[in-house]
């Protein structure tokens, strides 16, 4: 039969899909066409967790705790937000023309249609239209509703069974027919105690390692348990995962496996509800694999996953073990960052897609010390550096410059600080002493009182570190705490915390040369009342600032 030659409505041989309307090639939309009509639907009622992992494979946004049906239909994947623990029941279908996003525990009943495209009936070409669907989170889209283009169902919203909807339904409010109108607002629900939920306490799971040993990493996590206490609406749980300080080579390896299974063990043992956390320290070089069994867990628990980064080791150089956990996570895990810098740089390695914040160490750490430091009153130059005493750590460097400077005969002595392990270390200083004599101070390991004393009779703090996991070190805060001005190593986040108040010094320079200069030509002014007074003023608006941010640090 010929077309006719005259329409009056819709000529449907001029129709044309725009280009790149379904966001991805042909292939593709083949491919997963032919997945949903077998991988996905044929699964087992209860293999949530494989549709979930099919949808990500095809680019949807997929959280934790998610329930969708096999007979469910999705058309294109890469455009649909499933937030967590969100429900989707049987035959529903997904048209997911423009874009679909379903908030946190909403549910989407059985035979519900959710059309996120039409055409336009007044152009003759009838071309498609596409307006994004919004479900917020803990709506209920009831048993076979039609929800049009353009819509946004409120949060905490219901639409009783079989409406249309074709307007944004206000939150809270309980709608109803064809088209679909308001009835009547939906009260607070209550638990079987009769309490509401936002009475309820959040549970958090803390899974990293705590002291002892002391060290940043332990420490930061220790004060993270500390910092959550104080909160009246959080219960905490921890699980220490590092091993026993009297246990070493083997055996301390094995204790720290055994202790990293019962965690995960005790998160998936857990009740799975939308009220508990999992907080993970993240390790850094193959302890990643821990980090990535924590993550699995939790996210097979439908629990919120929160990681906090304490190392550069994974940012500087790209890290498969890593990439698995950016994948595992997803949109639903969020990421704690040390500093903006941080945060950067692990977005340029591994994708912008990600949830994040950012939480300075400076949060955990006592507010700056109100008694100005002592100063030889001979107007020698008092230089500081206390650490895990080795090479690595900036021990060698601290005590070359501290003999250069005593060579180029600048009024200088040295006060030394920390535990040592290695005996080539041990002899390092010792070779140290026998040069400058007096004018090095060896304290050994400094706790409490001591420590303070340290930091308070010191004019600059010396921290040419290199290890490649430093991140924020905690004693260049403590040391800005006390008033010292810093020279170190631009390694992680110490530029962005030495800020204007040291010499941040790049890796490829010459430490000792630069430093040497730098304190040189400083030698008047460091040291003195003013110059203390102001850069605790900078550590305070540091710590200040963190504080809050800290406090918050669970809170989606």
């Amino acid at each position: 039969m010929s077309p006719p030659k005259d329409h009056l409505y819709q000529d449907l041989a001029s129709f044309r899909v725009p280009p790149g309307f379904r966001g991805r090639s042909g292939v593709i939309v083949l491919l997963w066409q032919l997945t949903q009509a077998t991988l996905f639907r044929l699964s087992p009622q209860p293999a949530y967790g494989w549709r979930r992992f099919l949808l990500r494979l095809f680019g949807a946004q997929v959280g934790v705790g998610v329930l969708i049906r096999s007979t469910a239909r999705v058309t294109y994947p890469w455009k649909v937000i499933l937030e967590d623990r969100c429900w989707i029941g049987d035959d529903v279908e997904i048209y997911s023309l423009g874009p679909i996003q379903i908030g946190h525990d909403a549910v989407v009943s059985q035979r519900s249609y959710l059309c996120a495209g039409s055409h336009d009936y007044k152009d003759m070409s009838f071309p498609l239209i596409t307006k994004p669907i919004i479900i917020e989170p803990e709506a209920w889209i009831a048993t076979g509703c039609f929800v049009a283009p353009g819509v946004r169902v409120g949060r905490g919203a219901i639409v009783a069974a079989t409406s249309t909807v074709t307007t944004d339904v206000p939150a809270a409010m309980i709608v109803a027919g064809t088209p679909a109108v308001p009835l009547k607002s939906r009260p607070p629900a209550q638990r079987a105690d009769n309490s509401t939920l936002a009475e309820g306490r959040i549970r958090v799971d803390i899974i990293g390692q705590l002291p002892p040993p002391v060290h940043g990493f332990s420490f930061i996590t220790a004060c993270v348990v500390d910092v959550l206490k104080t909160r009246e609406d959080i219960a905490v749980t921890t699980f220490n995962i590092a091993k026993p300080p009297d246990r070493s080579g083997l055996k301390g390896a094995l204790s720290r496996v055994t202790r990293s299974l019962g965690a995960a063990a005790a998160v998936l043992r857990g009740p799975r509800t939308q009220d508990r956390v999992c907080y993970i320290a993240c390790d850094g070089g193959l302890g990643l694999v821990f980090t990535i069994l924590f993550l699995a867990a939790a996210r097979f628990a439908g629990r919120r996953a929160i990681l906090h980064h304490h190392s550069f080791n994974y940012i500087t150089t790209k890290r498969l073990l890593m990439r698995i956990v950016v994948g595992l996570g997803g949109r639903s895990l969020r990421h704690v960052f040390l500093c903006e810098s941080m945060r950067d740089m692990f977005i340029a390695r591994y994708g912008a897609g990600i949830t994040s914040t950012i939480v300075s160490n400076a949060a955990f750490l006592p507010p700056p010390t109100d008694i100005p430091g002592r100063r030889d009153s001979d107007g020698t130059l008092v230089l500081g550096h206390l650490s895990n005493l080795s090479r690595e750590k900036g021990l060698y460097l601290f005590l070359d410059l501290l003999e250069t400077l005593a060579g180029q005969g600048v009024p200088v002595r040295g006060i030394l600080a920390g535990p040592v392990a290695a005996e080539a270390d041990r002899a390092r200083i010792e070779q140290a002493r026998a040069v400058l004599g007096t004018r090095l101070d060896y304290r050994g390991p400094l706790y409490g009182p001591q420590k303070r004393d340290f930091y308070e009779e010191i004019d600059v703090f010396i921290f040419p570190t290199t290890y490649e996991n430093e991140a924020q070190p905690v004693v260049l805060f403590e040391a800005q705490a006390a008033g010292n001005l810093i020279v170190a190593y631009g390694r992680g986040c110490i530029g962005r915390q030495v800020g204007a108040y040291g010499c941040v010094i790049a890796e490829a320079a010459d430490f000792i040369g630069t430093a040497s200069l730098w304190l040189t030509d400083r030698a008047n002014g460091i040291g003195q009342p003013d110059t203390r007074a102001e850069v605790r003023r900078f550590y305070a608006e540091q710590h200040a600032a963190s504080k809050k941010d800290a406090l918050s640090i669970i809170d989606a």
